[in-house]
């Protein structure tokens, strides 16, 4: 394995935690523990699959800057509206209680679907879109 190759893996691993940790500090506790989920769902699930490591934790570091991107919109979102008084904070609450995990899910579902596709094999691609 090549030092280049074995910098990137680093690298790609340190803006994973990096990304952990800035939900962590940034947004809030659930967001972190969403994170943790996806990233040892994806590691169980992807890191078994056919492909490049660097690529594989490219798409795993990605995932993790969306997942922090995502929870950090929603969560300003839900803190606006509670200073804004958009809402009662009880009926906020409410919302966002069981509105979150849905609105996580629609990431998470979403991002591991165009994983899939960046690594599905290209031989198999190219032979099924000739039949």
């Amino acid at each position: 394995m090549g030092v280049l190759r074995r910098l990137v893996i680093i690298v790609l691993i340190e803006l994973t935690a990096l990304c952990i940790t800035a939900a962590y500090r940034w947004v809030d506790l659930q967001s972190t523990a969403v994170l943790i989920i996806f990233n040892l769902l994806f590691a169980s699930l992807f890191l078994k699959l056919n492909g490049d490591l660097p690529i594989k934790l490219t798409l795993l570091a990605a995932g993790n800057a969306t997942g922090v991107i995502w929870n950090y919109c929603f969560h300003q979102l839900m803190f606006t509206a509670a200073d804004a008084q958009i809402f009662s904070s009880t009926s906020l609450n409410t919302f966002y209680t069981i509105a979150y995990p849905f609105l996580n899910s629609f990431w998470v579902i979403a991002f591991w679907a165009v994983s899939l596709t960046a690594l599905h094999p290209r031989k198999r691609f190219e032979r099924n879109l000739a039949i």
